[in-house]
C-alpha cells in the first residue's frame, strides 16, 4: 500500500513539476508523463536484466536467486556473501597480508622489549655504580673507579704533566715568532692552522703515544662545523671530516653544557660521521671562552677520536673528568692575545 502511494505521489510531484513550474500546457502534460513512465520503467527492466544475469553467472555454491532478494531471505545472502568474502581473501592474498602484519607487530614488540631491557641494564649499571667509587661525567653517566682505572691513575697524570710542560715551551716559542711568521708572508688563518696542529700533534704524541689516536679542530662556518686541521701524531692528515650543522651533533650539545662530552657515555648525543667504522669512540672538547657572544655556541671545537675504545676508554674518562678543555683552552688565550680567534674565525 505504502509503494502505491509513494508512487502516487511521485507521479503527483512530476504533474506538478511539468504543469506549474515548467509552465507547460494541459496538451503535453499526458504526452510527456507517457514518455517519463516509459522510460522509468525501461531504466527498471534494464537494471533488473542486468541483476538477473549476475545471478545466473554466480560461481557461489550458495546461488541466490530473486525471490531470495525478494522475500530477503538472511540466511541465503550471508552465507553467499560469506563464500564471496572469502574467495575475494583467496585472490587478494590476504591471509599471507595478515600473517606479514602479525610478523612485523612481533618484531616491533620485540624491538620495544629489548630496548626495555637495556634501558633496565643502564639502570642496573648506573645504581650499582653509584653505591660504589665512581666519577660522574657529562651527561649523568657514572664511571667506576675500580682496581684498573686506580693503578692507571698515576699513568695518566704524568702523561698529562708531560704534555702540558712540553706544549707550554713549544707554545711560548711559537707566539713568539708570530711577528716574524707574518713578515715571511703567512696569513693569521695559516698561523693559527699552524697552532692548533702543533696542540693535535702534542696530544697524539705525550698523551696517547701516537697510536690509534686522531686529533682535529673545526671551526663554525655558515651554519656548518668544518676543519681545520687533523692529525695522527706523525703527520697532518688531509682527509675530510664531516661538516655538521649548527644545531646537532656533540658539539651542539657539548656546547648547551659547557663541558666535553665523550661519544660512549652519550649516544644518544652522537651523530653519525664519516669515519665511524675507524673512529669508535671520541671525546668532543668546547672552549666556553670561544662562543658566539652571549650564546652557547662553539665557534671553535676539538676533537680526539680512537680507534680502540676498550683500550683508550679510561684515558677518555680521565681527560674528561679533569676538564682537560680547560687546559687547551689557556693555551688558545695565550694565542687570542696575539691574533683574536673569534674575529679571524668569523672573517674566515
Amino acid at each position: 500500500m505504502l509503494s502505491f502511494t509513494g508512487a502516487g505521489g511521485f507521479i503527483g510531484g512530476f504533474l506538478y513539476l511539468v504543469s506549474s513550474v515548467l509552465n507547460v500546457g494541459n496538451k503535453m502534460v499526458l504526452p510527456m508523463l507517457t514518455v517519463f513512465i516509459l522510460f522509468t520503467l525501461g531504466a527498471l527492466l534494464f537494471s533488473l536484466r542486468y541483476y538477473l544475469s549476475n545471478l545466473e553467472n554466480q560461481d557461489s555454491p550458495f546461488k541466490l536467486n530473486p525471490l531470495d532478494i525478494l522475500l530477503h531471505r538472511e540466511s541465503s545472502i550471508e552465507a553467499h556473501y560469506e563464500y564471496r568474502k572469502k574467495q575475494i581473501d583467496k585472490e587478494l592474498n590476504i591471509e599471507n597480508y595478515e600473517q606479514k602484519l602479525i610478523e612485523i607487530n612481533n618484531k616491533e614488540n620485540n624491538v620495544a622489549t629489548r630496548e626495555k631491557q637495556v634501558k633496565d641494564l643502564e639502570e642496573r649499571y648506573k645504581n650499582a655504580a653509584e653505591d660504589a667509587p665512581h666519577i660522574n661525567l657529562p651527561v649523568d653517566f657514572p664511571v667506576v673507579v675500580d682496581n684498573q682505572f686506580i693503578k692507571l691513575m698515576p699513568r695518566f697524570v704524568a702523561k698529562s704533566n708531560d704534555f702540558q710542560l712540553k706544549f707550554k715551551t713549544f707554545s711560548s716559542e711559537f707566539l713568539d715568532e708570530i711577528d716574524q711568521r707574518r713578515q715571511e708572508g703567512h696569513s693569521d688563518y695559516k698561523i693559527l692552522q699552524a697552532y692548533l696542529l702543533a696542540i693535535s700533534e702534542y696530544v697524539c704524541v705525550h698523551l696517547f703515544d701516537t697510536s690509534g689516536v686522531r686529533v682535529h679542530f673545526r671551526k663554525l662556518s655558515n651554519d656548518k662545523y668544518e676543519k681545520i686541521v687533523a692529525s695522527t701524531g706523525s703527520m697532518q692528515t688531509e682527509d675530510p671530516l664531516k661538516k655538521f650543522n649548527v644545531g646537532e651533533g656533540m658539539i651542539f650539545h657539548a656546547g648547551q653544557l659547557k663541558r666535553s662530552l665523550i661519544k660512549s657515555a652519550n649516544l644518544k648525543l652522537h651523530s653519525t660521521g664519516n669515519n665511524d667504522h675507524i673512529w669508535v669512540d671520541y671525546l668532543t672538547l668546547v672552549f666556553d671562552k670561544f662562543f658566539i657572544t652571549s650564546t652557547t655556541t662553539p665557534l671553535l671545537s676539538m676533537g680526539i677520536s680512537v680507534n680502540n675504545e676498550e683500550a683508550y676508554k679510561n684515558l677518555l674518562y680521565f681527560l674528561n673528568f679533569i676538564k682537560f678543555e680547560q687546559t687547551i683552552q689557556n693555551y688558545l688565550v695565550l694565542f687570542d692575545k696575539k691574533i683574536n680567534i673569534k674575529n679571524l674565525i668569523s672573517s674566515t
